[in-house]
């Protein structure tokens, strides 16, 4: 639920239902107890966890080569906010 009603959810992009859902749903139609499904469920999970570690290495290697050490970015410092004091007044009753 994005907007007005929930500024802290993410706007727009990848959506975790769009992966929990059918997810849920192939879960109910998938013979957990058939040794054959169960192998290729390890199977497709394995290439799967192994597509995103190529994609990290990947994009790890690319980013370490483009390093050029003449064009060097500052980033300026976020400004600093004082809090401003508070006075305490105790009172005795």
């Amino acid at each position: 639920m994005a907007g007005p009603a929930n500024p802290a959810a993410p706007k727009g992009g990848f959506n975790k239902l769009f992966v929990m859902v059918p997810v849920m749903l192939a879960a109910r139609k998938l013979d957990a107890e058939d040794p054959k499904t169960v192998q290729l469920l390890r199977i497709a999970y394995g290439s799967m966890q192994t597509i995103c570690v190529l994609i990290v290495v990947y994009t790890f290697l690319k980013a370490s080569s483009l390093k050029d050490a003449s064009s060097i970015i500052y980033v300026p410092a976020p400004p600093t906010v004082r809090p401003t004091p508070i006075s305490v007044i105790w009172l005795s009753y």
